[in-house]
């Protein structure tokens, strides 16, 4: 990837170069230059704007510079993601923890979360205590065995349609999971 990279840099650089030498041979051009159009550039401007010109035209023929330009963008997102302070924990004194430059694109796969307390997985036992639908919790987490709030999810789905169908759906995958 970077030896892409380096050729399209490189590529880039000698367009740049021969196209601000050779500039002065269309300048007499009125369909390139218009009358009355002209903005006299340093020589350095010219060859920097020409050549962020020539790397975006030479992206079309080393497609592999997209996904340079990807990775550069999902490692600023992980960077990003890990300074947030919106997400720090307080309690734990613990900042978001990005593993994987790829997590923005996982993140918006995620429509559910299923979690257990450490132990339970060794007994082979899950129960459901508590639950967060369209940002509403139900259930308390108590020594008692069940879902204690089945008729307060049961109400609240009825109050309307939306609702009803996001706890459908909800209840749809945890079967389904099970």
């Amino acid at each position: 990837m970077l030896v892409v990279l380096g050729a399209q840099s490189f590529l880039s650089l000698l367009s740049s170069i021969l196209y601000v030498a050779n500039e002065g041979r269309f300048k007499s051009l009125w369909y390139l230059y218009p009358p009355d159009t002209a903005i006299e550039l340093a020589t350095a401007t010219r060859l920097v704007m020409n050549w962020f010109k020539f790397f975006i035209l030479y992206s079309n023929l080393m497609p592999i510079s997209l996904y340079a330009a990807m990775e550069i963008c999902n490692f600023f997102q992980a960077y990003f993601v890990k300074n947030d302070l919106a997400m720090y924990d307080e309690d734990q004194d613990c900042p978001a923890a990005v593993r994987s430059t790829n997590l923005c694109h996982e993140l918006g796969q995620i429509s559910y979360i299923f979690s257990d307390k450490t132990g339970t997985l060794t007994q082979n036992v899950m129960e459901l205590k508590r639950v967060a639908i369209l940002g509403k919790v139900f259930g308390e987490v108590t020594e008692e065995r069940g879902f204690s709030e089945v008729k307060e999810l049961h109400c609240w789905c009825q109050a309307n349609v939306h609702q009803r169908l996001a706890a459908d759906a909800f209840l749809e995958v945890l079967a389904v999971a099970q």
